[in-house]
């Protein structure tokens, strides 16, 4: 009975790369999660300065679905276009704006632009810079986006 249970438990390890990471963690991990919630398959994600690893571990069943969703999702964000990754100089004072109240303008502007992920700088760090990662063409129309913003905000205030 025990040997039985062990031979329906298995794992599955893939190997990818730090960007696609980006991608899979966005949006809270929404890609990990929503495949965990399907499947019902354990998932951890490690990193390595030279790879990063998804290995996954459930019964035959649930991992070769696990393995299916995760390889059509790796695929349809492998044509979302080139990785690229920005730093752009917005005053500090700027940054709650971008953020917004309880950070929904910073949701909406994830949603707006699919795949970008932005790292602010981290609250007491005195840094303008904001990293932003993702699909080459979302992370530049997101920069134009946010510099526009940023314009409108400076009009108000004068």
């Amino acid at each position: 009975m025990i040997k039985e249970a062990q031979d329906m438990y298995k794992s599955y390890e893939i190997d990818i790369s730090h960007e696609m990471k980006y991608y899979l963690l966005e949006k809270s991990g929404y890609h990990i999660t929503r495949l965990r919630h399907e499947t019902g398959v354990a998932i951890n994600i490690s990193e390595t300065v030279e790879k990063c690893s998804i290995k996954m571990e459930g019964n035959e069943d649930k991992l070769k679905r696990a393995r299916e969703i995760i390889t059509t999702t790796l695929e349809q964000l492998n044509h979302l276009g080139d990785y690229a990754e920005e730093v752009v100089t917005i005053e500090k004072r700027y940054h709650g704006a971008l953020m917004g109240h309880q950070a929904v303008t910073l949701k909406e502007i994830m949603n707006m632009f699919k795949g970008v992920h932005l790292r602010f700088p981290e609250k007491g760090e005195n840094s303008d810079t904001i990293k932003i990662q993702g699909p080459k063409k979302m992370v530049n129309n997101c920069i134009t986006h946010m510099l526009q913003m940023v314009e409108i905000r400076k009009k108000q205030m004068h």
